[in-house]
């Protein structure tokens, strides 16, 4: 997308207002502007300071493909636990009345 039309989207803040509330220096996103690229963190700066999701306007100012921030997969996550994580996740599970069926995921339960 492109950055100008971003903001624009972003705010109806000028661009002053909207340097200002994201902590940006006006010149720098100025000049980013009229060069039509607003660098990635400045383009992070904007989103926190309107309460969007950095990640997602990565994606949407194209510094960031969507699948690189979908998360990690169930098989990463279960690596990246601890014991006492998966212990208490286990536990959770168990005590929620479906430890019979341990091979369903909780979104499919009713």
């Amino acid at each position: 997308m492109d950055h100008k039309q971003w903001l624009a989207e972003l705010t109806t803040d000028t661009t002053n207002g909207a340097a200002e509330k994201a902590g940006i220096t006006p010149a720098t996103l100025f000049r980013q502007l009229s060069r039509g690229r607003i660098s990635a963190e400045n383009v992070i700066a904007l989103s926190r300071a309107y309460g969007k999701k950095a990640g997602d306007e990565l994606v949407h100012t194209g510094f960031l493909e969507r699948s690189d921030i979908e998360g990690v997969g169930i098989e990463s996550a279960l690596r990246l636990a601890s014991s006492r994580q998966m212990l208490d996740e286990i536990d959770r599970r168990m005590g929620d009345g479906h430890g019979d069926d341990l091979n369903t995921k909780p979104s499919e339960r009713n």
